[in-house]
């Protein structure tokens, strides 16, 4: 492999099995179009260093070696194994990506209502209240952002932010700076392994 023209070739090969199959479309968001140039100027390489490579074999492996590479990669989006929260923290109810989706779904009959909750624990700051969230990401982590609920105690808790609680309380909407607040108030926390 220490001959640059092999690796070009592999390269094409790679290419235009991808073209051919359509996966292109899959791994990135160029036009169909523009991804074939780069697979013509790949070729169009290969083609004219073709008589330079000494051995005909080496090119046709070279070549068989890229297909093989890009026959692996599936043409299509992949599913998810499985969904981003698959079941409750701990053996208590209440997943709050589900209580959300119900929240979201028909606001005013979630309002007034017990609401049990387990996330991620974030005590009261002085510029923003104590909440029980998770995180939820759309594409990769770097868009991740946590989701979850405002929450108001009667008794304060000494957990550390981040560890995993089960929160048990009265949902109530509320104004804040112009928008709409989930509240979890009458909470009690409780720790979560």
């Amino acid at each position: 492999m220490r001959d640059p023209r092999i690796v070009t070739a592999i390269a094409a090969a790679f290419l235009a099995c991808l073209l051919a199959r359509g996966t292109d479309a899959t791994l990135t968001a160029y036009p169909h179009w523009l991804f074939g140039i780069v697979v013509s100027v790949f070729a169009g390489a290969v083609c004219v260093a073709g008589p330079r490579i000494e051995r005909s074999a080496s090119l046709l492996t070279a070549v068989c070696a890229g297909a093989t590479a890009a026959l692996v990669i599936p043409a299509g989006v992949v599913d998810a194994p499985g969904e981003v929260v698959s079941a409750n923290v701990g053996h208590h109810s209440g997943d709050l990506f589900a209580a959300l989706e119900r929240l979201d779904d028909d606001p005013t009959a979630m309002v007034g209502r017990r609401l049990n909750v387990s996330g991620e624990w974030h005590g009261a700051r002085s510029d923003r209240s104590a909440t029980v969230s998770r995180r939820i990401m759309t594409c990769c982590a770097a868009d991740a952002i946590a989701v979850g609920f405002d929450v108001e105690s009667d008794r304060p808790f000494a957990g550390r932010d981040g560890s995993r609680v089960f929160v048990s309380g009265i949902l109530q909407s509320r104004m804040s700076a112009g928008e709409v607040r989930y509240v979890i108030t009458g909470a009690r926390v409780s720790a979560r392994p």
